[in-house]
């Protein structure tokens, strides 16, 4: 499937299974807004450079998001 973009905003929603797919190939995330409802986060290489924005309403990522920054475990971060 691909993922067509409107600027860097992709128009399908992120899932957790995405999130944890981006990680294991060694790419990086950043939160740009969290919510009980939503979660908007910048999808980066593996060099930082933003790729493209993603949001999701999916409680298991917003939980998992959510979980990492609190660990401080933020790929972005480290």
């Amino acid at each position: 499937m691909r993922i067509r973009l409107s600027g860097l905003m992709a128009e399908t929603p992120l899932t957790l299974a995405d999130l944890e797919r981006w990680e294991l190939f060694g790419a990086t995330w950043r939160v740009v807004e969290l919510s009980d409802d939503r979660a908007l986060l910048d999808m980066c290489a593996c060099t930082g450079q933003l790729v493209e924005r993603r949001t999701s309403d999916d409680r298991a990522l917003i939980d998992y998001v959510r979980a990492a920054a609190a660990r401080g475990d933020d790929p972005a971060v480290t």
